[in-house]
């Protein structure tokens, strides 16, 4: 089974990180001129430095996708997704 994602788009910044992880913001503009946004999630940590100085510029990544979900602290469920940043190459 094939697991692989691409996503262009400008680096808009960190909005997390800790010890063991980076989540930053890639935004793609596209021909019909509505933006796409979508958060990166990079395991990584050597990849800190590249994050953080490609700030404002294309970058590419590619990784895999897969389902996030688990229930918070009212016990309701929050399904969602995570890009896992494997490359990345700054354009």
């Amino acid at each position: 089974m094939i697991n692989k994602i691409q996503f262009e788009g400008i680096n808009k910044g960190i909005t997390y990180r800790n010890d063991k992880i980076i989540k930053f913001k890639l935004e793609n503009i596209g021909n019909s001129k509505k933006n796409k946004t979508a958060l990166i999630t990079c395991f990584d940590m050597n990849k800190l430095d590249l994050i953080e100085m490609s700030k404002e510029k294309t970058i590419l990544i590619d990784g895999e996708f897969y389902e996030t979900s688990y229930k918070d602290k009212n016990d309701n469920w929050i399904n969602g997704y995570c890009i896992n940043a494997k490359n990345i190459t700054l354009k």
